[in-house]
């Protein structure tokens, strides 16, 4: 017999105990985004093979942590993001991590903000806690925050389907969370989400526009050079 499915009270508890029982491993991950920043601002650009891996990580963390506490839906979620992401063939061919464009590099740094201080499972903690404990790498919603802020913050690192279906995850957490579990401010992943998903599908016409440009061009050549 298939197990009840928990109602949107044992959800949350989850979420919370693991939140609060977790908060090593939420510092762990602030320690290591925050070196990472730091390392990118001093002009470390890593492969973006490099980068696909490192984004896997916190999503298996984040899927170890589900199960650990009893939510399997979630841990095959984001262990599934995690493959998705760490497939050879989500990666791009590009030599280098590229920093992106404006608007897309204020929305990318507005989800790395939402992830680095979510607030939710905490009641009234010092400021510090929002700093150093938010749950990123620890249960869904911040994670997935922090892995499309990323997507957000670099050039194409991640092919077309492979940004798709982790930003289509992080649509279907934030849309959850905000109208069934009743966490409001989860409406700012599924927004972010959608930006993801706008911005791959305008990536992906922009490059099959200029194939289609190019393989005109050279059509054209090739009739010249052959009258």
């Amino acid at each position: 017999m298939r197990p009840p499915m928990p109602d949107s009270h044992e959800i949350l508890e989850h979420l919370a105990a693991a939140s609060l029982d977790a908060r090593w491993l939420a510092l762990a991950w602030h320690s290591i985004v925050g070196a990472a920043l730091v390392a990118w601002a001093a002009g470390w650009r890593p492969a973006p093979s490099q980068v696909v891996r490192a984004l896997s990580v916190p999503l298996l963390s984040a899927s170890a942590i589900a199960w650990m506490f009893g939510n399997p839906f979630n841990g095959t979620v984001m262990l599934a993001a995690a493959l998705i992401l760490a497939a050879p063939r989500a990666r791009t061919l590009e030599s280098e991590a590229t920093p992106s464009g404006p608007w897309a590099r204020m929305i990318g740094l507005g989800l790395l903000g939402f992830s680095w201080v979510y607030p939710h499972f905490f009641e009234e903690p010092p400021a510090l806690d929002y700093l150093l404990f938010s749950p990123m790498g620890v249960i869904p919603c911040p994670t997935l925050a922090l892995v499309l802020g990323l997507l957000l913050l670099l050039e194409g690192i991640v092919g077309h389907w492979g940004t798709i279906i982790v930003a289509a995850a992080g649509a279907f957490y934030g849309l959850f969370g905000w109208l069934v579990l009743g966490v409001n401010l989860d409406i700012v992943l599924a927004a972010g989400s959608g930006a993801v998903l706008a911005r791959s599908i305008f990536l992906r016409a922009a490059r099959q526009d200029r194939y289609l440009r190019g393989a005109t061009r050279s059509s054209s050549d090739f009739k010249r050079s052959s009258s």
